[in-house]
């Protein structure tokens, strides 16, 4: 090939790409801005494609015993108090409790709790972040330690976390990092990796958890498990893990149906157990950031292009064929790359690269097609043309 051939390979691969950008900006725009749309983009939106790696089965589900679980149910204050001295006595490390106590009820019950709450030093308490106010317990209920339970849920799908959140007055610590942090599981390294937001790096279910009814907690004499384990206090439904009880749960991408989801599958006690277990474990993901998502996106598009131009060149009469088998098998080895990334806990938005490569492929064909005028009004030279 000709130095003049491949000048105007090169430069024709990045009109193509150029124009795939500006295409896809716009479409992306169309979306935003038109109404009836929004279903659509909310389902685009909440899908991932690492939803079918995780949802399968494919993470391996590793139980832990320093982490149990206790189901609060329908049960009320004094029997919550009883179970958290039940506990104390047993040795546990940190007790948090996804609880919020808003306001005085029983005169009795409400003093049983609160004498358990100023005996036990090691518990923390949850208060929920609402744009500019505070829900959280009542002063009579509250303890030196706290932590926000507000979840990341800008998409229907609970794939992140805010740990560490920085005013100019305080910081506020959420409800999972907050009990890490008692439990001796932070350095500097890692709040300084909390400051960001993070991928919550799911390996866990609610059969990977030892968990407790309330009952089994009261009227039990001993239970060894507890002895320097973290203790988390949250809903599990009644009874326990019950798949129709949609009361404090949300979409994950443990959900085994990826797509058209229709009930929550994880409880908010889980989500908060599954990072400090991951803090435990020291095993956070690494989140590719969107600026390389998109140079990444835009290098595969450019590439994708410059082939397929190649390909258009050497077999023109089999060039639509070829270009859905191209399209088709360049989707499978992005999603199963994804998978080995995500696999080695790299999380990156693959839809992005694939979406644009895809477009950058139907771009070429429109460039085609508009090469007969170009030439006729600008005398354009292409590499298509001869």
């Amino acid at each position: 090939m000709s130095k003049k051939r491949k000048f105007y390979l090169w430069r024709d691969a990045l009109i193509c790409s150029l124009t795939s950008v500006f295409v896809a900006i716009l479409l992306l725009t169309f979306f935003i801005n038109i109404k009836f749309l929004d279903p659509f983009e909310k389902a685009i939106e909440d899908f991932r494609f690492t939803d079918i790696y995780t949802s399968q089965n494919f993470i391996e589900k590793k139980p832990t015993h320093k982490i149990i679980i206790v189901n609060i149910g329908n049960h009320d204050r004094e029997d919550i108090a009883i179970a958290i001295n039940k506990i104390a006595q047993n040795k546990a490390k940190v007790i948090g409790l996804d609880i919020i106590f808003k306001d005085k009820k029983d005169s009795i019950m409400d003093a049983v709790l609160q004498q358990a709450l100023q005996n036990n030093k090691n518990i923390v308490s949850a208060y929920i972040i609402e744009e500019n106010k505070i829900i959280s317990s009542d002063p009579y209920f509250r303890t030196d330690a706290l932590g926000f339970i507000n979840l990341n849920q800008q998409d229907a799908v609970v794939r992140d976390f805010t740990g560490i959140k920085k005013s100019e007055n305080q910081i506020d610590y959420a409800f999972p990092i907050k009990i890490s942090e008692m439990a001796g599981l932070l350095n500097e390294n890692t709040k300084e990796k909390l400051e960001r937001v993070q991928s919550i790096n799911y390996t866990a279910n609610q059969n990977s958890f030892l968990t407790f009814d309330l009952d089994e907690i009261i009227y039990a004499d001993t239970i060894p498990a507890i002895e320097n384990s973290i203790v988390l206090f949250g809903y599990l439904g009644v009874p326990t893990g019950n798949v129709n009880d949609i009361e404090d749960k949300h979409f994950t991408p443990l959900n085994p149906k990826y797509a058209g989801k229709s009930i929550p599958d994880m409880f908010g006690i889980l989500i908060h157990a599954n990072i400090i277990k991951m803090l435990m474990e020291d095993n956070f993901m690494y989140k590719v950031p969107k600026a390389m998502v998109y140079c990444i996106a835009f290098l595969c598009c450019f590439m994708c292009i410059y082939f397929s131009l190649i390909m258009h060149k050497k077999k023109s009469t089999l060039y639509d064929f070829i270009l859905k088998f191209y399209g088709l098998a360049l989707t499978i080895v992005l999603v199963y790359f994804s998978f080995v990334l995500f696999k080695w806990n790299v999380d990156i938005q693959i839809e992005t690269v694939i979406i644009l490569s895809l477009l950058g492929l139907e771009i070429v064909a429109l460039y085609e097609h508009s090469l007969n005028y170009l030439k006729k009004r600008w005398k354009w030279k292409s590499y298509l043309l001869k």
